[in-house]
């Protein structure tokens, strides 16, 4: 019945059942997400959500309705590969995020992170393969110039550089390890063997020695490209080059460091296109070829400062005048020098008062002097004499020739002193011996009779008897 008034609406009331519908509840279809979603239900009321992804909650019923099962949202992850790095082995597959697929290759390897719940692929996942540098064929090798091919058989290799030997380094790949490299300089592409024979009953050490070298069609016209080792091949000896005719031979001095009474061996390289490596103070006890302008202060002292000047590579102590105004031109050596030495120089001088010695500047010390003319005056072991003098203060021996020439002393304690000119017949004294004390190289020169220049001059070790130097045959080195 229908109500028409109140009183009917309130009687309907009381005669009417209130029970409510129960309803369960019921999750939405699983889903994927990147970042936590909202809770929902298709009925029901949504639990507070849980998790960091799965995220889930469940579908609470209403009216005493059965709450859900589990609601989930599975969280979206893209596939991530690590940060590449290297490996010497096969590594093993990872990914920041995703699932590594198979790995392949044999170095570099790859692989890829597949997406998890719909997520992205990564891209493709790298492990390099570390290689140890390796030198190439041009380690330990020899070369006449910077070598610039087959430096590395692995790796980069680093900048070559310098006269040689050289050295480089080949980096390693991917974190390797880098491989160090030389090479050595070819001293030349042919050599001869020198045997060195030493008679004197003594073993000499730090020894020049003189070689007379024959031009060879493989060497240099100049003989720039020679070059000497010891026995072994490899280490270089110093040498100085006195004199050369261009094609036809050369006047070479060589410093060994030993000549045993057994003899030695050492060798002569030639045949490219280096630049000489020539060197007067390197090879003897002293050396000046007065290079430059002024006088080597870190060699000599002067003495007296009359007319003396250096200028393109000449000692000069000029013309003063005549007769006694000339004064004298004095230097002298920082260094002293002991007996049992030889005294060279290149010379042009045949004026009066002219002494290079082993001296320390007294008449009765003079070790050995050098008198280019007569003069009776001066007490001294040795002065040479004019072939027409009858002074008893000398020995005699012949007039300096016009020009340039080569003057050689030999000083042994004990023993006569000993002159040649020109690598002629030695001179020996018949009543001076060599002198046993330390004393400085001194040159003077009077200027009132004319001046004096020196393109050169040298000290070097000597025995009573040289050594003796043999070429052998051509070697393709």
């Amino acid at each position: 019945m229908y109500a028409t008034d109140e009183t009917e609406y309130t009687e309907a009331l009381t005669g009417c059942s209130t029970t409510l519908q129960s309803i369960n509840g019921e999750c939405p279809a699983e889903t994927n997400a990147y970042t936590i979603p909202t809770a929902t239900c298709i009925s029901g009321n949504p639990s507070s959500i849980s998790g960091e992804g799965p995220w889930v909650w469940v579908c609470e019923g209403i009216n005493g309705g059965a709450n859900s099962t589990t609601c989930t949202v599975n969280k979206i992850t893209d596939g991530v590969c690590p940060e590449i790095f290297n490996s010497y082995n096969t590594p093993v597959a990872t990914c920041v995020s995703g699932n590594p697929g198979l790995i392949s290759g044999t170095g570099p390897w790859n692989w890829t992170c597949s997406g998890a719940n719909g997520g992205l692929n990564s891209g493709t996942c790298t492990v390099n393969k570390s290689v140890d540098g390796a030198c190439g064929i041009a380690d330990g090798d020899s070369f006449v110039s910077i070598p610039t091919v087959n430096l590395c058989d692995i790796g980069s290799a680093s900048t070559v550089s310098g006269a040689g030997p050289w050295n480089w380094t080949c980096s390693g790949e991917n974190g390797g390890i880098v491989d160090n490299c030389n090479a050595d300089y070819l001293i030349g592409a042919y050599r001869k063997v020198m045997n060195i024979s030493n008679a004197s009953g003594t073993n000499l050490t730090d020894y020049q020695v003189r070689l007379s070298v024959p031009y060879n069609s493989h060497m240099s016209s100049s003989f720039v490209d020679l070059r000497f080792t010891s026995g072994d091949g490899k280490t270089q000896l110093s040498y100085w080059i006195e004199s050369y005719i261009a094609s036809t031979s050369a006047i070479v001095w060589v410093r060994l460091p030993s000549i045993p009474v057994s003899g030695t061996v050492a060798y002569m390289y030639y045949g490219t296109q280096a630049s000489t490596t020539s060197n007067g103070d390197n090879t003897f006890i002293f050396f000046d070829d007065f290079l430059g302008s002024s006088l080597d202060g870190s060699k000599w002292n002067i003495i007296g400062n009359n007319g003396i000047s250096v200028s393109s590579g000449l000692f000069n102590i000029t013309y003063g005048g005549g007769g006694s105004g000339g004064n004298s031109g004095v230097i002298e050596t920082k260094n002293l020098f002991q007996s049992n030495a030889g005294l060279r120089m290149k010379i042009q001088s045949r004026t009066y008062y002219t002494g290079i010695m082993l001296s320390n500047g007294g008449g009765s010390a003079l070790g050995l002097v050098y008198y280019t003319n007569y003069e009776s005056a001066i007490g001294s072991d040795w002065v040479t004499r004019v072939s027409s003098s009858a002074s008893t203060d000398g020995d005699i021996i012949p007039d300096p020739p016009a020009g340039y020439y080569i003057e050689d002393f030999i000083c042994i304690n004990g023993q006569k002193l000993k002159e040649r000119r020109n690598d002629g017949t030695w001179n020996i004294s018949t009543r001076y011996n060599g002198h046993s004390t330390q004393e400085p190289l001194r040159i003077v020169h009077y200027r009132g009779y004319g001046g004096l220049v020196i393109d050169w001059i040298l000290l070097r070790n000597v025995s009573s008897v040289e050594p003796t130097i043999s070429f052998g045959v051509e070697e393709v080195n």
